[in-house]
């Protein structure tokens, strides 16, 4: 989960309420059936075109209290990403990483080592020329397909910019285009334990709702997830929304986090301008977010694109606990990102 999240110091969690289970099993197998069932699907070549892979690494160093110094670690992804038939596609993510075991949170990396493991599968199908459906598997959500979610420049810490899901074993979605407005609905589930147990009782199944709206200039969004946070939050059932606005190479953009039985989690909101030329056409991000009694984090950024499919960022970003006698602290680096 995010460490982002998480304070530095040892708080009393507040533990949720045993969930609602709206979705029998069968239910669910329905909806899958419904997905697939549209015909049989061929089976399609290895095409190498379709796989591609990216190395990242870097050095991040940290003056945070009882973990100073150091670390650097490397991730390696696979990506391969391939049309089925016209109307199906194929989306397979694999995963290998040191981790950062100790140290800085930085986005990306785990908090252990992982060997290299099919992360995600995706099987998209365009059931209609308005409606769509994605089946997961892995370390899924149930937000499997969705057009919204904020855009703040927060590339290290990540902080109140994604709040930290539960990850699934199976999760279905369906997106159907609106017909009064440029933008679309988006309903999804997810099931966990379902594939190492049969235990039914130690399974637990999601939610996620979203509509989203596309202008001229950016985007606006709504969204509301229920039995998707991490036990950081005592909320289980919470609602989100954002927009972004750009104008020529500047985005702004903010987003609020509210859970139904918590109430405010927190917000966030950036700025991003890109291809700087003073600064070799360079992208400078100016990001801020607070989760409610948790923390507060500002983080300032700058990525450059170089030949041969390679990207670097530097960022640095200054952290304000807000629980116990935690100091703030500062964590920067240079994370590399090379696409092979």
């Amino acid at each position: 989960m995010l460490r982002c999240f998480q304070s530095t110091s040892t708080t009393t969690m507040t533990q949720k309420p045993t969930p609602t289970k709206y979705f029998s099993r069968s239910k669910v197998l329905t909806l899958m059936l419904i997905l697939w069932g549209q015909q049989p699907t061929a089976l399609a070549y290895f095409n190498n075109q379709s796989l591609s892979a990216d190395l990242i690494t870097g050095a991040f160093y940290t003056d945070q209290p009882g973990i100073v110094g150091t670390v650097t670690p490397w991730r390696f992804v696979v990506y391969y990403k391939q049309k089925v038939d016209p109307h199906s596609e194929l989306d397979m993510r694999l995963n290998s990483q040191t981790g950062i075991v100790s140290g800085p949170y930085i986005d990306g990396f785990n908090t252990k080592q992982e060997n290299f493991n099919i992360e995600t599968i995706k099987y998209t199908r365009n059931l209609t020329e308005s409606l769509k459906g994605r089946l997961g598997y892995g370390k899924i959500k149930a937000n499997v397909i969705k057009q919204g979610g904020t855009i703040t420049p927060m590339p290290f810490s990540n902080a109140m910019a994604r709040l930290p899901l539960q990850a699934s074993d199976i999760a279905l979605g369906l997106e159907k285009k609106s017909s009064f407005y440029n933008g679309s609905y988006t309903v999804g589930t997810a099931v966990s334990n379902i594939s190492n147990t049969t235990e039914s009782s130690k399974r637990q199944y999601s939610m996620f709702y979203e509509v989203f709206l596309k202008h001229n200039h950016g985007s606006r969004w709504l969204q509301y997830s229920h039995n998707n946070l991490v036990e950081i939050f005592a909320s289980d059932h919470y609602f989100s929304t954002g927009a972004d606005y750009t104008v020529h190479n500047n985005t702004v953009n903010a987003a609020i986090y509210l859970g139904v039985i918590e109430g405010w989690l927190g917000f966030d909101c950036g700025y991003r301008r890109t291809h700087i030329k003073p600064l070799y056409d360079s992208t400078l991000g100016i990001g801020y977010g607070i989760s409610d009694e948790l923390q507060s984090t500002l983080e300032v950024s700058l990525e450059k694109q170089f030949p041969y499919n390679t990207s670097v960022v530097t960022s640095w970003y200054v952290q304000h606990p807000h629980t116990g006698n935690t100091d703030t602290f500062n964590v920067a680096g240079v994370k590399i990102t090379h696409r092979l």
